[in-house]
């Protein structure tokens, strides 16, 4: 049996992201609180709505900037993304507030950020919930919940 294929249409949708609301005004706005710098962004054409890129150029939520990313990026950053096979449209607003909470750690206790270090103190660990209880005899029972 051939693989389904969604019409072309159908395919567009992830996307096409309706009209940007970012402006030349808005620009400018996140010029001045330090979002970007001059010249390193534009807005879309008025009447697209599907993302075109050019050569070396990326797409970007407005609202990324609010959690704390900011152009140019630190290269620590981009190393952090390179070691995770990560690019910058995988990173949710939580991801990035918490990458930007190590960076700002790191240069207030000034210690040199890494890859390595960061995965360190990130890593997850399974922290089962355990109930220890205390029997009318005074043994303790564990159960794992």
């Amino acid at each position: 049996m051939a693989p389904k294929v969604a019409p072309k249409v159908d395919r567009l949708k992830t996307r096409s992201l309706g009209k940007s609301s970012v402006t030349e005004e808005s620009l400018r706005d996140m010029v001045r609180r330090g979002y970007i710098i001059a010249g390193a962004a534009r807005a879309s054409k008025p009447d697209e709505v599907v993302a075109h890129r050019e050569d070396n150029e990326i797409v970007v939520f407005h609202h990324l900037f609010t959690v704390g990313l900011r152009f140019p990026l630190e290269p620590i950053f981009v190393d952090i993304l390179q070691s995770c096979g990560m690019y910058l449209h995988h990173l949710t607003p939580n991801s990035i507030a918490r990458l930007s909470m190590y960076l700002w750690l790191s240069r207030t206790c000034n210690f040199s950020s890494s890859a390595e270090h960061l995965s360190f103190i990130h890593k997850v660990h399974h922290q089962p919930k355990v109930v220890t209880v205390r029997t009318a005899e005074g043994t303790e029972a564990e159960a794992e919940t």
